[in-house]
């Protein structure tokens, strides 16, 4: 649930407020919704995971920096006007300021490896 939902509303202040009215709507259970919602906060660069979902989630969220599918829409969509220029020029410098940070800080040995391997591709990409 909390994979499906973190980037559907986004993570937080009136966001993550609309994550919780969902939720209200198909879940009736508060410490469920409660969870769901700390995992989602705990997943953004920089905050500390402290349990099992919460990692995977962040490493998982993580490994998307580099995933080439993602990386090549966001440019195809800039250059289609999908997305506008100031978007896409504040998302490769926010890209660039954090992607040589974010290996040390995942996980598991799975998430570096498959991020170390994809790593020079994604700076292909976003050069």
């Amino acid at each position: 649930m909390c994979a499906w939902l973190h980037d559907l509303e986004g993570r937080k202040g009136k966001k993550l407020s609309a994550i919780k009215k969902s939720l209200k709507k198909f879940e009736q259970n508060k410490s469920i919704i409660k969870k769901v919602t700390n995992i989602i906060k705990k997943h953004s660069f920089g905050e500390k995971q402290n349990t099992l979902e919460s990692k995977i989630l962040y490493d998982a969220d993580k490994l998307e920096y580099v995933n080439p599918f993602r990386l090549s829409w966001f440019i195809l969509a800039s250059e289609d006007g999908n997305i506008s220029s100031k978007k896409y020029l504040s998302y490769k410098r926010e890209w660039w300021r954090k992607i040589d940070k974010v290996e040390k800080t995942l996980h598991f040995s799975y998430s570096k490896k498959v991020f170390s391997r994809l790593l020079p591709e994604a700076k292909k990409i976003m050069y």
